[in-house]
């Protein structure tokens, strides 16, 4: 095909979390800085997301989130103000063990490659915020009393404090450093032919609009943090994407190559499918609902740069376990 392969999803690219007594601030901004978005959640208790995370109905420029955040740090002085709690370049989603809810943060990310005028990232380093009451601030006497209590209950946790830092640990076991990618601007979870017909490039849009730009429609079987972004859909609808990136689990690998003198971009994708996933020793065959295991789509893009618009050519090949019912 000879298309030019333009971005087609927009979202924030960089974050600032900040927290006062009462909330948690994350502010987003676009690649080029110019647009800054606000999410608050509340710093309590509550059975749902929806009942904490709000969006602000309108994007800041540099100067206006200046005095945003200075307001918020002068209504909060008696707590503390305005404190920065981390930076990083995306949001993971969210997610709640017993206790309280955790933002899934990207501190550290490189860059693998780009597709078109669109660069793929793979994870360098992730934390996790937790979002849970602060402590109150007391006079010295409570203060001392606090402290007290504060390493008795660290020396002495109840099975709650036990249970909800084993569900940490386990959680933070799976090395997100390794083989899962994500991208701003093109949908890892399609193939090429899809992104290039069914998408409207970003040029086409009004990027002062806030109204939020259609969401691409992502394959929910090989985008891996669908589960954690599940919740924030459900409290901010259609503008939660612009928050959170899809992460695609599997292989990037880029290289250029030289064929009759012309420069050549070959491209190897492959998506593993999040239903029915794990070694071959324990997953294998069909399970009950018609997902094979470690099912994989493997996608060749090859873009001979300055061939017109730009030519690109894409291969895909599907492979899994046997579809049958299997037992050792």
């Amino acid at each position: 095909m000879n298309l030019a392969c333009e971005p087609t999803c927009a979202g924030l690219e960089k974050f600032v979390i900040y927290e006062t007594q009462q909330h948690l601030y994350v502010v987003g901004c676009d690649r080029q800085q110019l647009k800054y978005r606000v999410l608050k959640v509340l710093r309590r208790s509550a059975p749902s997301l929806i009942d904490l995370a709000q969006e602000d109905a309108s994007s800041y420029s540099k100067d206006e989130l200046r005095d945003v955040l200075e307001m918020a740090h002068e209504g909060n002085k008696q707590g503390g103000g305005l404190r920065r709690v981390a930076t990083g370049y995306g949001i993971l989603g969210f997610v709640r063990f017993l206790d309280c809810y955790y933002c899934v943060l990207i501190t550290q990310r490189r860059k693998v490659g780009r597709i078109g005028g669109a660069p793929i990232y793979g994870i360098k380093a992730t934390e996790l915020i937790p979002i849970r009451p602060a402590a109150t601030k007391s006079d010295d006497r409570s203060l001392i009393r606090s402290f007290v209590a504060e390493t008795n209950r660290r020396l002495n946790p109840t099975q709650r404090e036990t249970a909800e830092q084993r569900y940490v640990s386990l959680f933070q076991f799976v090395d997100l450093s390794k083989d899962f990618y994500f991208s701003y601007a093109y949908d890892l979870t399609q193939t090429l032919q899809h992104v290039m017909h069914a998408q409207a490039p970003l040029s086409s849009q009004d990027p002062a609009s806030d109204i939020p730009p259609l969401e691409p429609s992502r394959r929910s079987s090989y985008a891996w943090n669908h589960k954690l972004v599940k919740e924030l859909r459900d409290a901010l609808g259609s503008s939660a994407g612009r928050w959170c990136v899809t992460l695609v689990h599997g292989a990037f690998v880029q290289r250029t190559c030289a064929l009759f003198g012309r420069s050549l971009v070959v491209t190897l994708i492959a998506r593993r499918s999040r239903h029915f996933a794990g070694t071959r020793y324990l997953k294998r065959g069909a399970s009950d609902t018609g997902n094979v295991a470690n099912d994989v789509e493997l996608e060749q893009i090859t873009h001979a740069p300055g061939y017109g618009a730009g030519g690109f050519a894409s291969y895909v090949q599907v492979r899994g376990s046997i579809p049958i019912f299997w037992t050792q």
